[in-house]
């Protein structure tokens, strides 16, 4: 017998966890309404989450310092992509763990572990690293562009408008070289930029291509739009 679930507790639940719309309705559904069983069940799914993430590298993410009087303090929150490193909530919980740290000492941080699980599954499914990160790539040659996901029609529509994408071409001749992404449906995305990447096209080549709407991948093409104004190659058709 299935239960329907009121959009309210829906909302109610999101706004308590962070998760997805849909997430959150599953769970309100297989715990028949409760909503403190549906908190569990998504914190469970979390952890898991966060347990096959646990053996990856992380070579990006934030330091932080605080200077009061004689006594300095100083934390670091590491993540495996640069797009989560700038992040609005992974930098609310890198400050909130600086702060922490500085008023209690180091052993604060294990009060934050759980919030460090949540924050796992909230930004991790949808990391996406497509051909060279930017890490590897030398600035003075490099072209970035980038979107943050909160004003993308279509991620709003999701209830998934968090997150950012960025693009890197060479700044010369306007070739695709990576992505770096944490946006939902990344791995879609990261699908179609690995095969632009592989034929090694240009930036305005791939804008040329049909984007349709509302799609998430609008969202690509006003990165692509942004990388393409630094860029030197430019295509002689009129892109738009």
């Amino acid at each position: 017998m299935s239960t329907t679930i009121n959009a309210s507790l829906v909302k109610e639940l999101r706004d308590a966890t962070g998760a997805g719309m849909m997430d959150c309705k599953r769970a309100l559904e297989e715990t028949a309404g409760d909503l403190d069983a549906a908190r569990t069940l998504l914190r469970e799914r979390g952890m898991a989450s966060a347990g096959k993430r646990a053996g990856r590298a992380t070579t990006e993410g934030l330091v932080g310092f605080i200077v009061d009087g004689n006594i300095g303090s100083i934390a670091g929150i590491g993540c495996e992509t640069e797009p989560v490193s700038k992040n609005d909530e992974f930098q609310g919980f890198a400050e909130r763990v600086l702060r922490a740290v500085h008023a209690a000492g180091g052993g604060a941080v294990d009060g934050f572990e759980d919030e460090r699980i949540d924050l796992v599954a909230k930004l991790g499914e949808n990391i996406v690293v497509v051909g060279a990160r930017f890490a590897d790539l030398d600035p003075a040659s490099t072209a970035t562009g980038q979107i943050q996901m909160g004003p993308v029609g279509r991620a709003m529509i999701m209830a998934k408008n968090r997150g950012l994408i960025r693009v890197y071409a060479d700044k010369a001749s306007g070739r695709l070289l990576g992505a770096e992404m944490a946006c939902p449906k990344g791995e879609n995305l990261g699908h179609l930029l690995a095969w632009c990447i592989q034929k090694e096209m240009t930036v305005g080549e791939v804008l040329q291509m049909p984007f349709y709407h509302p799609v998430i991948e609008e969202a690509l093409q006003a990165a692509l739009y942004d990388l393409y104004g630094k860029v030197d190659a430019k295509k002689i058709a009129a892109i738009g």
